[in-house]
C-alpha cells in the first residue's frame, strides 16, 4: 500500500487480505502514518484465508455487499510462495475477480528459466528455513494454467 501513496486517490475500495492478524495492524499502523483520515476510510483489514470455501461471502461486507463486480486488481506481494495450497489460491483470487481483473504477483523467484542451476539450488535451500518455497513452477502454473 505504501508505493500506492500517490494512486490511493483512484481506487474507491482497497481490501488487505491476510491470514495474520499481527501482520494486518502492523499494516493498518503504517497506513494511518502515511495516507489521510479519509483514504483510510476507503481501506479494509481482514483477516481471512484466501482459500477458504467461503471467501466471496466473507470478503461482501468489505464491499458494501456487492461482490457481483469482482476485484479490479488483485495482489500477491511476497505471499504467493508461502501459502501451502499456492495453486488454490490463483484459482481462488481468480474467481474474485472482474471479467476486466488483473492479477499482480511479486514474489521470489529462481535464476534461471528452469530453475535448476547451483544459484537456483542455493536459494531454494536458503529461503526454505524460513518456509518460503522458490520453484520456476510458480510462473508456468500462473501464465499457462491458472490465467
Amino acid at each position: 500500500l505504501h508505493f500506492l501513496r500517490a494512486q490511493l486517490d483512484l481506487f474507491e475500495r482497497i481490501v488487505v487480505l491476510d491470514i495474520c492478524p499481527e501482520l494486518l495492524a502492523v499494516g493498518e499502523i503504517n497506513a494511518k502514518k502515511s495516507f489521510t483520515p479519509s483514504q483510510c476510510e476507503r481501506i479494509s483489514w481482514v483477516c481471512l484465508d484466501i482459500n477458504s470455501n467461503n471467501v466471496r461471502a466473507l470478503l461482501a461486507p468489505h464491499l458494501r455487499n456487492d461482490l457481483t463486480r469482482g476485484f479490479d486488481t488483485i495482489t500477491f506481494s511476497y505471499s504467493l510462495s508461502m501459502i501451502p495450497e499456492w495453486e488454490k489460491a490463483l484459482l481462488s483470487a481468480r474467481s474474485l475477480m472482474s471479467p476486466e481483473g488483473r492479477l499482480l504477483v511479486s514474489d521470489f523467484d529462481t535464476y534461471s528459466v528452469k530453475g535448476n542451476t547451483f544459484k537456483d539450488w542455493m536459494i531454494r535451500k536458503w529461503y526454505k528455513q524460513d518456509g518460503v518455497r522458490i520453484d520456476a513452477k510458480t510462473r508456468e502454473v500462473i501464465t499457462e494454467k491458472v490465467f
